[in-house]
């Protein structure tokens, strides 16, 4: 489950349950920059899940919709912990 700090409206639209808001567009676009193997995620989240996911240093990504570059950082994912 993401959780960011900033607001976003969920519910169910049409029998779907659907999140929106510019803070689930971002965390969309952020994941996107990620390779194989990796997690993109914001700042705010990485502060909540930094002390059992050690990250690489904070980066600064180019992401659609947005004038200036987010902040985020790269969580690689160990391939023998995914599922």
């Amino acid at each position: 489950m993401l959780r960011q700090t900033e607001r976003m409206a969920a519910g169910v639209i049409v029998k779907d349950f659907t999140a929106v808001g510019d803070v689930v567009n971002t965390a969309a676009r952020l994941q996107a920059c990620a390779a194989a193997g990796e997690i993109v995620m914001s700042e705010a989240v990485y502060e909540r899940v930094r002390e059992r996911h050690p990250a690489l240093p904070p980066s600064r990504f180019d992401v659609k919709g947005k004038a200036d570059q987010v902040a985020g950082r790269i969580l690689a994912i160990d391939k023998q912990d995914a599922p």
